[in-house]
């Protein structure tokens, strides 16, 4: 069986040659996805792998082939398949992208690399940066009875500039082609031993490493907040996206990236609204509920104290590329309609992101900020193999037990205020998949929840003869 490797473990890899130095210290940022293989002659064991990274666009540094090592101690490297400059971004971004393809020895998890040799010596939040390698990571677990496994693949390109003592908001929202369950964690950035060498070196965390004040990240939406950056210059930051199914994690990846924090021209602010709220079943941290079949119309407005110059919107139901919307603009504003015609494949537990990316400019300088909705598309309650008709529950049997506290964390409780006999509690996740069942007592009982990631669930309370009780949702925080 291959070796299992986690990212915090020692991996061992081999290079073909060095790397320039001069190349790492201008790269902003970058990811690493992968997918199995899903042809008809399907080897579990083979994936395919896409490399993207960051660079300044105002070095003269290139990057024409990249290495990727796969865990196992090999390494493959490949040219560059394309390399296009960021539209609209605050400044000069290059996005360079690497396909490979690999097939492991055998099942295991393996911890996939990518590494330069230095970091950018600007940056104020690693001492010694550039004597530290850059190093991004993406976890896959290759198993033939996990034959279909897609990386979470982010929906935006990096947000690179924020304003000195202005809110900074960055969307770091991804999607799952296997509609498996995502949680997005602020890590310490990664690094290497035996930095001035590509030969025989293993991943580690950076050394002197700080995280900024009043930086935090939604662990549900994947939105980075930067409440009002004090300091002038680069820091970098990394968010890993873990993927959970059947309550085990079976992959990750992540984004490393840069902020720049540019000097406040005259009290620059930017401020998104819904201009249409009052009109929505929406939450006060923008989480708007979709029915099928009902068209959902938005009116959402980007105003800034300098000129508005572009809004694009982004969202996975729309292939991940900025799509069309139309705009009313001002001199200081824009203000995008769009509908969304929710349909019954919408259904999921995971929500899908909805973001809007504005620029404006004022003496001279550019800035962005994004603007992050989620939208959730509740599935039915299925039976998940229990009951394979439950239908309808009978009126004068609704609110026979109370679940509670919802939302739930580490327990729950069930309360059976009439005292059946031989009941049943299953819980289920979005994919029809039974997460537990316990038999409930004729009082209360305390149900303990395995590991498994936040969001929505669903339960049914069954009697002996399979006929359900009560049904309803769970939220697990």
């Amino acid at each position: 069986m291959a070796k299992s490797i986690s990212t915090l473990l020692c991996l061992l890899f081999f290079s073909l040659g060095l790397v320039k130095p001069v190349q790492a210290t201008h790269i902003l940022g970058g990811e690493i996805m992968y997918q199995s293989d899903t042809t008809a002659l399907a080897n579990p064991l083979h994936y395919f792998f896409k490399l993207v990274i960051y660079q300044d666009g105002n070095t003269v540094a290139d990057m024409p082939s990249s290495t990727l090592y796969f865990g196992d101690g090999i390494f493959r490297t490949s040219d560059r398949a394309s390399k296009k400059l960021i539209e609209s971004s605050c400044v000069a971004v290059y996005r360079s992208t690497y396909y490979f393809d690999y097939t492991f020895a055998g099942p295991g998890t393996y911890t996939v690399a990518y590494r330069e040799i230095n970091r950018d010596k600007q940056i104020q939040n690693i001492e010694n940066a550039v004597d530290q390698a850059f190093v991004i990571t993406a976890q896959i677990t290759a198993d033939a009875f996990e034959k279909v496994n897609t990386s979470p693949r982010f929906i935006l390109p990096i947000l690179p500039c924020a304003i000195q003592n202005q809110p900074f908001r960055h969307s770091l929202a991804t999607t799952d082609l296997d509609k498996d369950s995502l949680v997005y964690e602020l890590i310490t950035l990664l690094s290497s031993t035996n930095s001035n060498s590509n030969d025989n070196f293993s991943v580690k965390n950076v050394t002197g490493y700080t995280l900024p004040q009043q930086v935090s990240l939604n662990s549900k939406t994947g939105e980075f907040i930067w409440d009002k950056p004090g300091l002038l210059g680069r820091y970098s930051f990394a968010v890993r996206v873990k993927k959970f199914r059947n309550n085990r994690i079976i992959g990750s990846t992540l984004r490393d990236f840069v902020v720049m924090v540019t000097p406040d021209p005259n009290n620059f602010t930017q401020v998104f609204t819904i201009e249409n709220r009052s009109e929505l079943s929406i939450t006060d941290d923008n989480q708007i509920s979709l029915t099928p079949g009902q068209p959902l119309e938005l009116k959402v407005k980007y105003q800034t104290s300098g000129q508005a110059t572009n809004l694009n919107a982004y969202s996975e139901l729309y292939q991940w590329q900025p799509f069309t919307i139309d705009t009313t603009a001002t001199t200081n504003s824009i203000t995008a309609e769009l509908t969304l015609n929710p349909e019954e494949a919408w259904r999921r537990s995971q929500p899908y992101i909805l973001v809007f990316r504005g620029t404006s400019e004022l003496n001279g300088v550019l800035a962005q900020q994004d603007f992050t909705i989620t939208l959730v598309a509740t599935p039915k309650l299925v039976s998940g193999g229990i009951n394979p008709d439950p239908g309808e529950v009978a009126p004068d049997q609704k609110d026979l037990f109370v679940v509670y506290p919802n939302p739930a964390q580490n327990h729950f409780w069930v309360k059976n205020q009439k005292q059946l006999p031989r009941t049943r509690y299953v819980l289920y996740n979005a994919l029809q998949q039974q997460i537990l069942i316990t038999e409930l007592n004729k009082l209360n009982t305390r149900i303990t929840l395995p590991t498994i990631a936040n969001g929505i669930y669903f339960y049914q309370i069954l009697a002996e003869n399979g006929k359900v009780l009560q049904s309803g949702k769970l939220l697990i925080e």
